[in-house]
């Protein structure tokens, strides 16, 4: 109990936990095969609907970025076996106080040897369907990290400095790291009160071990100097106080993940599945 108090502090204070063991050996290994499998085409436990299942999920980024799968959980029994476990969304719920938590989204990424950094920046603002930025990221490594192979890193206490204006996505940022069109702490910059230093803190675990962080946390990634895959898994948690905005989900490139819901509800449904909740299960909102 104490550990996690201690935890629950350290994350209102900088915005971020790091957890030397998230997941262990065993399940990193699967979910490595699992992001193998998908990155081949493969699907194991497709959970899209129907009439698109026979289509490829489609691959962002390239060798020079990093490859990455959104929504691995829904093409991939092993991955949402993962994502789901009620043991992270209890600690996704604690840290961010609040009652119940749902999976918004998952990555799985794969950054290739000499693939480019990515600039700093809050991931809440890919996720602005939300009403609340009440939001935590999980990301857990596959790998061992370093700060050679382009581990995350983080800007402590960054999360209380306000929320980044532009709307943008997760491309976008790539593609412009890799052109040289901007400037890697461009938010931090524009974000930094007068009297705060931009500091990083990297992200060096061992395989299985990450990093729990608040949505306005600011972070970015470093350049893969190895000759090493660098992957990892992200989870997305949503706060039971999170509520859809329905405009803000039409240029998202998944919404069919947002099927049923009305204005104002809470982020769960089927492909929003709710993992964690404090309440009896006769209140909890159908999935």
């Amino acid at each position: 109990m104490q550990r996690d108090d201690e935890r629950a502090e350290q994350f209102k204070r900088d915005g971020f936990v790091i957890i030397d063991r998230i997941i262990d050996a065993e399940t990193v290994a699967i979910a490595r095969r699992s992001l193998d499998r998908i990155l081949a085409g493969q699907y194991q436990g497709d959970r899209r609907p129907p009439a698109i299942q026979s289509s490829p999920h489609p691959i962002f980024g390239d060798s020079r970025t990093t490859h990455w799968v959104v929504n691995g959980r829904l093409l991939d029994a092993d991955i949402w076996s993962l994502v789901t476990r009620a043991e992270l969304g209890r600690a996704a719920a604690r840290l961010l106080e609040t009652s119940a938590v749902s999976v918004i989204e998952d990555q799985l990424l794969d950054k290739p040897p000499g693939g480019a950094p990515l600039a700093t920046h809050q991931d809440y603002r890919y996720w602005q369907f939300s009403t609340s930025p009440r939001m935590l990221t999980c990301w857990i490594a596959l790998d061992d990290m370093s700060p050679e192979i382009g581990t995350v890193q983080m800007v402590p206490g960054s999360h209380r400095w306000g929320q980044q204006v532009v709307e943008r996505n997760i491309a976008e940022d790539f593609r412009e790291s890799v052109d040289g069109a901007t400037n890697y702490l461009r938010v931090a910059e524009a974000l930094r009160p007068p009297d705060a230093e931009i500091q990083f803190t990297p992200v060096i675990v061992p395989a299985g071990g990450g990093v729990l962080f608040h949505s306005l946390t600011i972070h970015s990634s470093g350049r893969n100097s190895t000759d090493r895959r660098r992957r990892a898994l992200s989870i997305h948690y949503a706060s039971a106080e999170c509520r859809i905005i329905l405009v803000k989900t039409y240029d998202q490139a998944f919404p069919y993940c947002f099927a049923r819901l009305k204005e104002g509800d809470r982020l769960v449904n089927k492909y929003l599945p709710e993992v964690y909740s404090a309440d009896p299960p006769s209140t909890r909102v159908d999935s």
